[in-house]
């Protein structure tokens, strides 16, 4: 059952940090209430603060996109890798692909980004597995093994990844995103 605002700010105001994400998600999704882009912030805010991974994401979300704060890339992924390090295969994707681009301030290093993308595939993630058939298509960071990378693709087609399945439609022509970006 979904809790009434008044609920969820009587136990956000007693620091319940499921309560503070929750509030977070309504300020920005709920229609039934006002959007209100620097409340959803300052209760993601909170309850990142006190180690709520799904809330870091969040926060690193709002910074990303500049949604109730001045957009930060670099804070962005502070609190993306502090879900991260929590084992959430969301941010783990968030964080490899920072790295994998050199992207707000984060060197570029296709180690840690495939440290990051392993992490999240192991996790389950259906789009960090179609990230590591990437890796093994195209021989960056891993032995060129396009058998393996293929499986990997299929394997995420499987999981509902429709950008696998638009990957493996392309066969043998078929280009890694991070190996024709510019």
């Amino acid at each position: 059952m979904r809790k009434s605002i008044e609920a969820l700010l009587s136990l956000a105001n007693q620091g319940d940090a499921e309560a503070q994400k929750q509030l977070g998600d309504r300020y920005l999704d709920d229609p039934n209430i006002a959007r209100d882009e620097e409340e959803a912030f300052r209760w993601y805010k909170a309850a990142a603060k006190q180690g709520l991974a799904s809330a870091q994401i969040s926060l690193g979300d709002c910074y990303m996109d500049g949604r109730g704060v001045e957009d930060s890339g670099s804070l962005a992924f502070k609190w993306y890798l502090k879900g991260a390090k929590q084992g959430v295969a969301e941010a783990q994707n968030l964080v490899g692909d920072h790295y994998l681009w050199g992207e707000e301030g984060v060197d570029q290093d296709g180690a840690e980004a495939l440290k990051w993308h392993r992490a999240a595939a192991e996790g389950g993630s259906a789009r960090a597995i179609m990230a590591l058939g990437d890796y093994y298509w195209s021989g960056y960071q891993v032995p060129l093994d396009k058998a393996a990378g293929r499986a990997l693709l299929k394997y995420s087609a499987s999981l509902g990844w429709a950008s696998a399945e638009q990957a493996l439609s392309k066969g043998n022509d078929y280009v890694p995103l991070f190996m024709s970006r510019d």
